[in-house]
């Protein structure tokens, strides 16, 4: 073995690492291929991203986005990167880090939970923000104007 790839290649001495597996952007690898479950126990209805704030046409948006998610793989909604991702912390609002910080108060998030924060895309604006774990959406926060994790404009 030439010196510079000393331990670089598993060997006798250097064993792989048989329980690591790779990591995606989007999700846990090996559920991937399931399709999304929702969960809505947590679903805030007070706050400034509560769903107090949906009308009864939203509301069957809501459902109707939802249910043809529920026909698609979290692959098949990962090629869609730029519509369905993760939220990093320092992106977000202050408004909706508030918000976080006090369902963490009230018992209904853990601190840990911040790096699971996802947003699916409904349509235009329209945001539905809630915690990705494994192949469950846990439903909480309603966005109708993408304020929750607001974009920079390009170019401007």
């Amino acid at each position: 073995m030439a010196k510079g790839n000393k331990g670089r290649f598993p060997d006798e001495k250097n064993p792989p690492h048989l329980g690591k597996s790779p990591r995606t952007s989007f999700g846990d690898p090996e559920r991937e291929h399931e399709k999304p479950t929702w969960r809505v126990r947590r679903m805030a209805f007070d706050g400034p991203f509560g769903w107090h704030q949906a009308t009864n046409e939203d509301w069957i948006e809501v459902r109707s986005k939802l249910s043809s998610f529920e026909t698609m793989t979290w692959f098949e909604l990962g090629r869609a990167e730029k519509q369905h991702h993760y939220l990093g912390w320092p992106s977000l609002s202050k408004e909706a880090r508030d918000d976080f910080d006090r369902l963490c108060r009230e018992r209904l998030c853990h601190e840990d939970e911040r790096e699971t924060i996802f947003s699916l895309r409904l349509s235009g604006k329209q945001r539905v923000i809630g915690l990705r774990l494994s192949h469950v959406f846990e439903i909480i926060w309603w966005d109708p104007e993408h304020a929750f994790c607001p974009s920079e404009k390009k170019h401007t």
